[in-house]
């Protein structure tokens, strides 16, 4: 007796296509959350003196996928900030151009003098990124898990 499928193969492509978009859009959920966890962590350290306002103010992020930028967070946190928030976004803008696959979180302190403060033993973006070496792990398994369940 022969079996005859009740489907055909575009329902079968189509809801394939459909299951990627949802963990797509999981894990997007899921690095974006991380990017604001980031990004709020790091605004919030006081171990310098920002004295205009544009070193803090250059902490942001952005995600991006092969579509282009899904998210993004970038603020003035002084009046006076404005120049800081421009070159966070200018510089973040560029770490994703270009990007045709997978999914991006770049997390920059974007003024040019960011990376001597943190020399000189301040703490602009390194605590961030030790909060991102732990909390991604956990990230991936939670996603692989959900994957597993379906």
């Amino acid at each position: 007796m022969a079996m005859k499928a009740k489907f055909s193969l575009p329902d079968l492509r189509a809801q394939f296509a459909e299951i990627e978009n949802n963990i797509e859009s999981a894990i997007i959920n899921e690095v974006v959350g991380l990017g604001e966890e980031l990004v709020n962590h790091a605004r919030s350290v006081r171990t310098y003196m920002d004295q205009t306002g544009n070193l803090r103010s250059s902490i942001g992020y952005i995600v991006a996928d092969r579509h282009g930028i899904v998210s993004d967070n970038f603020k003035a946190t002084t009046p006076s900030g404005a120049s800081g928030k421009a070159k966070a976004q200018t510089q973040a803008q560029n770490a994703v151009s270009g990007l045709n696959h997978g999914i991006k979180l770049v997390v920059v302190g974007g003024m040019e003098y960011a990376a001597d403060v943190e020399r000189r033993g301040y703490d602009v973006l390194a605590s961030a990124e030790q909060k991102a070496n732990i909390e991604m792990p956990k990230i991936i398994q939670r996603i692989k898990e959900d994957i597993a369940s379906l």
